[in-house]
Order: C-alpha cells, then sequence, then structure tokens
C-alpha cells in the first residue's frame, strides 16, 4: 500500500504557501491481489461500491482518475515541482481577479 500526498495552500492576509498534505490513499491492485484473503478482498470490494454509491448521491464522479507517481521514481520531486508551480500561477489568477473586484467595488461609490 501506498500514500499519495496532496498539496495544500494556506496563509494569512494574502501570504501564501505550498505544503504537501496527505489527502488519497493508493492500493496497489498486485498487493491487493497478493496480500488479501477472498474474504478480505469481498470487504474491500463492498467498501468500494458504498464510497461509489455515496459519490453518485452527491453527484459526483463514481471513480475519478488520477495520476500516481512512485515516490522512488527519478521524477517524483521534478513533478511536486510542476504541481507548485502550477498552484502558483492559478493562484496567481484568482489573486488579480480578486484585485479587480475590489478596485471596481471601489470605483462605484
Amino acid at each position: 500500500m501506498s500514500r499519495i500526498d496532496n498539496i495544500g495552500r494556506n496563509g494569512n492576509d494574502g501570504d501564501h504557501y505550498f505544503q504537501r498534505i496527505e489527502k488519497y490513499l493508493v492500493l496497489n491492485k498486485n498487493d491487493i491481489s497478493s496480500y488479501l484473503s477472498p474474504e478480505q478482498l469481498l470487504d474491500l470490494e463492498s467498501i468500494i461500491r458504498k464510497i461509489n454509491y455515496c459519490r453518485n448521491l452527491e453527484d459526483k464522479d463514481e471513480s475519478p482518475h488520477y495520476v500516481v507517481v512512485k515516490n522512488t521514481w527519478p521524477m517524483y520531486e521534478e513533478v511536486w515541482d510542476m504541481i507548485e508551480k502550477w498552484l502558483d500561477y492559478e493562484h496567481e489568477k484568482y489573486d488579480r481577479a480578486d484585485d479587480a473586484l475590489s478596485l471596481g467595488s471601489k470605483n462605484v461609490d
């Protein structure tokens, strides 16, 4: 079993920083078939069905797809850098939009 970290954005007064947070649980299918008993496999399948059912009730994608980069792969840190740069870019767009909205509301008076 592997865990994949996710990133978080936190900060006060417009100060933002990049933080990796644990958000996803990744199970290797080979590990599942190798290490779980038939009963445990049925339990896992039942849990997956329950999660998919509840996601469907909330109009969420029942089986979202993800890209997983194992921490032992040579591109692991490079991928984290790419994610951080992308988030910085996205955050700057929202900051600029917020600034524009703030300026627009000041001009209304």
